[in-house]
């Protein structure tokens, strides 16, 4: 969609300065930022070998992920027992929530009364166009 998008320009760090020692600011700090986050882009040591990961040796990448879910998971756990006073409360919610999401899983499964016998109808008959005289099925 070539449609034109218009961007700020950047504006250099000495100008920044010059403007905020005009407003009656301290423009030194502007210098110190531009430099640090040029520092912090390019480090010396360059991009991180694959071996240099952690759980690397022989398959430990899929090791190191399941950790990670572990770890995801645990927190979850523990975000949603915040505001709980005690370890037993919090195990007495988790089992009742448990016993609630067991029931909703059933909820969501067709029962008995819902399966059915599907009837099978000519639809040969009712396909194509008919002519004058011919409305007897439908």
């Amino acid at each position: 969609n070539g449609a034109p998008t218009m961007r700020k320009k950047k504006l250099k760090a000495a100008d920044v300065e010059k403007t905020l020692e005009m407003q009656g600011m301290d423009g030194s700090k502007v210098r110190g930022r531009s430099a640090s986050k040029k520092a912090r882009g390019s480090s010396l040591l360059g991009k991180r070998k694959r071996d240099a990961t952690a759980g690397s040796a022989d398959g430990g990448a899929e090791v190191g992920r399941v950790g990670s879910a572990a770890r995801a998971a645990s927190a979850r756990s523990m975000s949603r027992m915040k505001g709980v006073q005690s370890e037993e409360v919090a195990q007495s919610i988790e089992k009742t929530r448990r016993k609630k999401m067991k029931f909703f899983e059933k909820q969501g499964h067709k029962g008995e009364a819902d399966r059915w016998v599907p009837d099978l109808k000519p639809k040969h008959l009712y396909s194509g166009k008919r002519g004058i005289g011919k409305t007897d099925r439908r």
